[in-house]
């Protein structure tokens, strides 16, 4: 098991297996960003409503 430094938070926790690759500090996968990113985005914006508030 070899584990190398993570590219989202720097630790030297990300494990590359043959199958997938991980990061076991901060939960970061490149197989699953693409997938996620959507998400992410969508996440911390704020709805129509509360935009208009302001």
């Amino acid at each position: 098991m070899f584990f190398h430094e993570c590219p989202r938070c720097g630790d030297a926790s990300f494990e590359v297996l043959p199958t997938h690759s991980h990061c076991l500090s901060c939960f970061y996968s490149p197989e699953y960003e693409d997938m996620y990113d959507h998400m992410k985005r969508d996440y911390f914006h704020l709805p129509p409503f509360e935009r208009d508030r302001s």
